[in-house]
């Protein structure tokens, strides 16, 4: 006796159909990732952009006056484009630098972190550089 099998039998069907879902929800889950891979490295760019422009207004406010610059070494707090920032002035001990002084009113050299932070308070990102300022 031969059967003709002409159909697909359902246990089939529901292999089928599962194998489908397994790889559906695998190219699902890799374009969530991606996504958000991509998202950070915009904010990321943006950050260091924002970065950036701080150490130019800064290097701006040395060259153009540099007796407001050096009497005014207070910490900075803003926003460029909608992204907060804030620029810390550290004295600067260097003792590879002979014309550095520390202790001179005002400071001969000093060291500016700026930071860009954002994110939600829970897990925020922050991007940071350091600029060496000298008054000679």
């Amino acid at each position: 006796m031969s059967k003709n099998n002409r159909g697909q039998s359902l246990i089939e069907v529901v292999v089928g159909v599962g194998i489908m879902a397994l790889t559906l929800s695998g190219v699902v889950a890799l374009m969530v990732f991606s996504m958000g891979a991509r998202s950070k490295g915009i904010d990321r760019k943006k950050a260091s952009e924002v970065a950036a422009r701080v150490a130019e207004r800064l290097v701006e406010q040395r060259n153009s006056n540099p007796a407001g610059f050096w009497g005014n070494l207070n910490n900075q707090i803003g926003t460029i484009d909608g992204v907060g920032y804030n620029a810390i002035f550290e004295r600067k001990i260097n003792s590879t630098d002979p014309g550095c002084s520390s202790i001179a009113e005002p400071p001969t050299c000093v060291n500016v972190s700026i930071g860009v932070t954002w994110g939600d308070p829970t897990s925020p990102q922050e991007y940071k550089i350091v600029r060496y300022f000298t008054r000679y």
